[in-house]
């Protein structure tokens, strides 16, 4: 706020007089006026705006006086301004409130005063909007209760204006080079108050790739004049889509929702599906209450997105080409709508958090500074594939549209997109998330990341058959009955890693229990541990990695881990919780009644940390007041092993040791014997039971005492596992010797 509370608009409603029109009278006694603004005097046009504005009534029904719980003292609050209006001026007690009341209204951030008596004078504190919201100390207590002003002093009357931002912010807005983007502004409810954020939804930042441009990278959009903002356009279309207006091949756009004042910035690629209801990820309630830019942005996906042959017609990571260009658009433009060009954060949940991390690869490093993966990581043993994978890949597709391979290009980009959709929902069906559409890249370099504030989380609820729900439902519905199974065989398949390792896919079955009887308890039972060994292999382990390298190359890195939670079952199942209670979707009209008040309390502490973070690359609020609000998020270091998180529950209570063993699983024996494995010579078991090892062990025996040349060979790993290993040319010989000891011990002999 300037030195000078007053708007200059007050001095327009009224004639300035010069001395000529002023007579004097010697008898009257001058006023006696005494008045300061952080320690200094007004000068004569700081007292004529004061005099004037004497005038003016205030309504209190525009103002809340808040209770003492409503208000946190922050010494180290440094925005704000001071006016002490001595007594001499004005000894009435709510004429001097009122005009404080009324400088404040004129003042285009002030949001709130305190009132307090210092010796001969009224102080009036003048503060920008403070409030935060976070946990309320009485579990119980309603989400609203969880919102406080912070203020520098102790003052005996706090007021907070009633909307703050309910005036209209610029709803229009000038691309240069284009046209003119036509938005909307939407008061949004926060806990007691009423806050107006600026929508600009449905904004071109590609041309729409379609035509010739199916299969190239994202080009600049191209429009004049003025652009109709007011309305979401399609998604991009993604496998198990219905056809339906609600997702299209003309998808290049975002969406914009923006505060008042120059504030950080959030772009978040999100891709909703065409059968989720509703499909816009509302960014409002974040923006508001974060006093953050939120942008979400589409972008191509599987085949559309990544489809390569190696050849120069179809080169692949168009969706990556279309993340570059959003983040250029924004960087570019959103200085126009209030948001901070130097601080953007980017971020991503699922599948796009993978994808999205690429970037900390990238020649787009600089357009941002910070992190955000919900549910993803660089890590990702599924993230890329190799140029032969990619090419073997877009070849099944041509076969499944009955395309040549002499004029491949060319029949993929005439093939209708849904006909193309089906086709490659089929494919995913059946293929496993090696065989999917990714990013082409020969290998990923570890040493070669850039180093950003990075934020990232995972889910319990999460997995590979959670998030292939709309494959499955998509496949149920073209009359497949066996789709399920075979969707089922090829995760299972993808427990033995990229090269399909048996003794791997033989392990992770063990590990996680995969036998199943053929009821349908069972078979829900299978369904279930297949669930949680895909999410520990593609989703929670390479996440603890990337967060344990990010701090070992002494990089700010916060982890969180959601656990499973009844709110899960309460929330939209085709929207993650987290992401969920990152964008307030709790305290939206349209969904709150699904939720409980402890989720609504956990939102309110999910949007500051995730703002918090967002402003400084800490999701820990920089004041004294934070860690009685909000337990302090404390980062993952280099030193610990296994890393610390923040357990996403009510509680908000630190853990360590997240998916321990699992992860010693899959980082530990999954590469011993893969390695072990590919020596073809031998033929290798595994033994887990202790009959196994026992039949193991006196098999060995036997062998020697036999006076075999070869002895077998036993390795063992965390005293559970076996593996016993024979030279492949004598296979058939040790399973008739295994079999007779085996048959020996059952006998009893």
């Amino acid at each position: 706020m300037g030195s000078v509370c007053v708007a200059a608009s007050v001095q327009l409603k009224f004639a300035s007089l010069s001395e000529d029109d002023v007579l004097v009278d010697p008898q009257r006694k001058l006023p006696a006026l005494s008045f300061w603004l952080n320690k200094n005097n007004y000068n004569s046009q700081q007292a004529q705006l004061w005099c004037l504005t004497l005038f003016f009534t205030v309504s209190l029904d525009d103002w809340s006086l808040l209770a003492d719980s409503s208000v946190l003292v922050d010494p180290s609050l440094s925005t704000y301004d001071v006016i002490h209006v001595s007594r001499d001026v004005a000894d009435d007690r709510d004429m001097t409130r009122d005009w404080c009341l009324h400088a404040c209204q004129e003042a285009e951030s002030c949001a709130a005063v305190s009132l307090s008596e210092v010796e001969s004078a009224t102080r009036c504190v003048l503060y920008p909007d403070t409030t935060v919201c976070g946990l309320s100390s009485a579990p119980e207590s309603p989400a609203s209760s969880s919102c406080r002003l912070v203020v520098k002093e102790p003052a005996p009357q706090v007021y907070l204006r009633r909307g703050v931002f309910s005036e209209l912010s610029q709803t229009s807005v000038s691309i240069p080079g284009q046209g003119v983007l036509q938005g909307v502004a939407v008061e949004t409810a926060l806990a007691s108050d009423r806050r107006t954020v600026v929508q600009f939804l449905g904004v071109p930042y590609a041309r729409p790739p379609i035509g010739s441009l199916r299969f190239e990278a994202a080009q600049p959009a191209e429009w004049m004049g003025t652009w109709d903002a007011t309305k979401p356009r399609p998604s991009c279309i993604q496998p198990g889509d219905v056809a339906s207006a609600a997702s299209s091949e003309d998808c290049l756009y975002l969406n914009i929702f923006t505060p008042r004042g120059r504030v950080p910035v959030l772009v978040f690629f999100f891709n909703p599906s065409a059968n989720e209801n509703p499909g816009l990820l509302d960014g409002s309630i974040l923006a508001a209450m974060g006093n953050i830019v939120v942008v979400t942005a589409s972008y191509r996906t599987a085949a559309l997105g990544f489809l390569s042959t190696g050849e120069s017609g179809l080169h692949g990571n168009y969706g990556l080409s279309d993340q570059e260009a959003a983040l250029r658009w924004v960087k570019d433009h959103i200085s126009l709508m209030g948001g901070d060009n130097s601080r953007m954060t980017v971020g991503a949940e699922r599948g796009g958090a993978d994808i999205t991390s690429l970037h900390l690869l990238s020649s787009s490093r600089p357009l941002f500074q910070r992190m955000m993966l919900m549910g993803g990581s660089a890590f990702s043993p599924s993230l890329v594939q190799t140029p032969s994978t990619s090419r073997r890949q877009a070849l099944n597709l041509a076969k499944e549209l009955g395309c040549v391979t002499s004029d491949l290009a060319a029949c993929l980009r005439a093939s209708s997109v849904h006909t193309l959709n089906a086709a490659q929902t089929k494919l995913l069906a059946v293929s496993g998330p090696f065989q999917s559409w990714s990013p082409v890249r020969q290998s990923i370099s570890r040493s070669s990341f850039h180093r950003v504030d990075l934020l990232l989380g995972t889910s319990e609820h999460d997995g590979l058959i959670s998030r292939a729900r709309k494959i499955k439902d998509f496949e149920s519905l073209q009359g497949r009955a066996d789709s399920k199974t075979a969707f089922y065989e090829a995760l299972s398949r993808s427990l033995g890693g990229a090269t399909g390792n048996e003794l791997l896919k033989e392990a992770a079955a063990w590990f996680y229990s995969l036998d199943h009887s053929p009821s349908a308890a069972g078979y829900n039972l299978f369904s279930r541990a297949l669930n949680n060994a895909t999410r520990d292999l593609f989703i929670i382990c390479p996440t603890l990695q990337m967060a344990r390298h990010w701090a070992e190359n002494r990089a700010s890195v916060f982890l969180y881990h959601q656990p499973a939670s009844s709110a899960h079952d309460r929330a939209d199942v085709y929207l993650p919780l987290d992401v969920q209670l990152a964008f307030g979707t709790p305290h939206h009209p349209m969904s709150s009644q699904r939720f409980a008040s402890s989720d609504r309390r956990l939102s309110l502490a999910m949007m500051t940390y995730v703002s918090s973070f967002i402003r400084s690359g800490n999701p820990n609020p920089s004041r004294s007041w934070a860690e009685s609000v909000l337990p302090r998020w404390q980062p993952v270091l280099s030193s610990e092993a296994p890393p610390t998180y923040l357990e996403l529950s009510t509680n908000l209570h630190h853990q360590r040791g997240l998916s321990q063993s699992s992860c010693s699983f899959w980082t530990q024996l999954a590469p011993k014997l893969t390695s072990l494995t590919g020596d073809r010579n031998f033929y290798w078991f595994l033994l887990v039971s202790p009959m196994e090892k026992l039949l193991a062990l006196c098999l060995a025996l036997s062998l020697t005492a036999s006076g075999w040349k070869t002895t077998p060979k036993l390795h063992l790993f965390r005293s559970s596992v076996l593996l016993f290993s024979v030279p492949s040319q004598t296979r058939n010989k040790i399973e008739i010797e295994h079999q007779r000891n085996t048959n020996m011990l059952n006998n009893g002999n």
